[in-house]
């Protein structure tokens, strides 16, 4: 990416990332271009060992990141998502430009939690991360999902904004500082 230097945003597909993920991935890049400041990831299955690593190594490469946008579209697969992300040191690479975060279609499986967790504990200078729930996410378990958040303890004040992909009469929004 070194070989780009102008570029601010950058956006990837989930067949894109399939192929990136099929290829092996080192921690972080050598190099990326310093005028990065937004990544767009659609379609990222949590559960795919792979994928997360391709998307965890952009993140971090990402020097001055200041917006986060994920579209999750989570299949079923692997266990071992979970470990790897809760394994994640998250003072080694910090994200500390990282302003803005939303997450899409999220249904609250532990390697997304995970995730989150990592970006909240990684982003000293997070003041807003937007979770929009997976459509079919039943309302238990979104609460579930609005829990296990409040459970992070995050220490600085990061506004954490989740809202249903349903009509608004369903359940529309609440707000949080962690």
């Amino acid at each position: 990416m070194g070989c780009l230097p102008k570029v601010k945003l950058l956006g990837f597909d989930s067949q894109f990332l399939q192929l990136l993920s099929g290829t092996p991935v080192p921690p972080m890049l050598l190099t990326a271009p310093l005028s990065l400041t937004i990544i767009k990831l659609e379609g990222v299955n949590f559960m795919d060992f792979d994928q997360m690593g391709v998307v965890v190594c952009l993140i971090r490469s990402a020097w001055n990141l200041k917006e986060l946008f994920i579209e999750a579209s989570t299949e079923l697969k692997l266990d071992q998502v979970s470990s790897y992300l809760k394994l994640l040191d998250c003072t080694t690479c910090p994200l500390s430009k990282l302003h803005q975060v939303k997450l899409t279609n999220i249904s609250g499986f532990d390697p997304e939690l995970e995730f989150i967790r990592f970006l909240l504990f990684s982003s000293p200078s997070l003041v807003k991360m937007t979770i929009v729930e997976h459509p079919q996410l039943e309302s238990a378990a979104a609460l579930e999902v609005a829990r296990k958040l409040l459970q992070f303890g995050q220490p600085s004040a990061v506004r954490i904004d989740f809202s249903s992909a349903k009509p608004k009469n369903y359940f529309n929004i609440f707000s949080f500082a962690l």
